[in-house]
């Protein structure tokens, strides 16, 4: 019994050393002034995201460009509001195998970033999607 005991101890400690959620301020560093570019996970679906200093951002998927807004909320997630959804979407930001995810926080939605570009002051609207 004391043996299984000390295997889930591990696997719950390997679990977690998994997945580390960034804080607040590693957050604010990520993602302002950054271009992102990355897959959805189980879809790879391609997406990117330009995000200047001061948030404003513009994100690329499908095909579709939209203009919006990026913050960091007061529990460290990552927000992003667009005017054409009306709606704000936020996520907390992980590290996991050493890559950056996007874990939406109301689905099941993960993106995960393959690289990125910094620093960046401005975005262009007209960036390519890879």
């Amino acid at each position: 019994m004391r043996g299984i005991a000390i295997a889930l101890i591990c696997l719950a400690t390997s679990q977690a050393a998994a997945a580390e959620r960034l804080s607040g301020d590693e957050v604010r560093s990520y993602i302002f002034g950054a271009h992102l570019f990355g897959t959805v996970e189980g879809t790879d679906q391609p997406w990117n995201e330009c995000i200047e200093p001061d948030g404003s951002t513009v994100y690329q998927i499908a095909g579709e460009r939209v203009g919006g807004q990026a913050t960091v909320d007061g529990i460290g997630r990552a927000c992003f509001i667009y005017p054409h959804s009306g709606s704000q979407s936020c996520f907390f930001v992980e590290r996991v195998g050493g890559k950056i995810v996007f874990q939406s926080t109301g689905a099941t939605i993960r993106f995960r970033v393959d690289r990125d570009v910094r620093p960046i002051k401005e975005c262009d609207g007209t960036v390519p999607l890879s």
